[in-house]
């Protein structure tokens, strides 16, 4: 029954504390808090919540346009008063995290710090596992992490893509498709 304190069910991660994690990852999450002067000036020229990088306890949700992220992930509805959320495990999530241009935009800029920071591509692997699941890869992650870089690229180069962005194109997916997986999405 999950009664003792060893164990839980696994919940899936709330919209803003999702939004976060991958801000954190990406190392773009501005940790502090807004003054009042602020965030008076972001509600009024709100340029939508993929432009800030603050948590997400301090975005502005104006009424009746809801983010992408968060209407998906079950964000209340900011016209209501709501007591409780609701919490949805649905197949657009998943496709979401696929083609949403956010996590695309995280998932390059996770990219280029792994690229910054790490030479080795084993070392940029771990550090990836680290940075979206708080975790080292086992030997048969990396085996396949590596596996898909030089798939992705291969592929970039026999269809002639720019040398310049073909090894961040391929960091870049590795890291989107660790922010699509199941294990980034719910806290154990």
């Amino acid at each position: 029954e999950n009664a003792l304190l060893w164990r839980h069910t696994p919940r899936r991660l709330e919209a803003e504390a999702l939004r976060d994690a991958m801000l954190l990852a990406s190392g773009r999450l501005d940790l502090s808090r807004p003054n009042r002067g602020e965030s008076l000036a972001l509600h009024a020229g709100y340029p939508g919540p993929e432009r800030i990088t603050r948590r997400g306890v301090y975005l502005p949700v104006p009424r009746g346009s809801l983010n992408d992220l968060f209407a998906v992930f079950d964000f209340p509805p900011p016209d209501l008063v709501v007591g409780r959320r609701e919490n949805t495990s649905v197949p657009t999530q998943a496709l979401f995290l696929l083609n949403s241009p956010f996590v695309m935009r995280e998932a390059e800029f996770l990219a280029l710090r792994l690229m910054a920071e790490e030479a080795e591509t084993e070392g940029r692997i771990r550090r990836a596992w680290r940075l979206t699941l708080g975790r080292e890869p086992s030997a048969e992650e990396t085996s396949r992490a590596e596996e898909f870089l030089a798939g992705w690229l291969s592929e970039y180069e026999a269809a002639g893509h720019p040398p310049e962005f073909r090894e961040r194109d391929a960091w870049a997916s590795l890291a989107q498709s660790l922010f699509a997986g199941a294990e980034f999405r719910y806290a154990e």
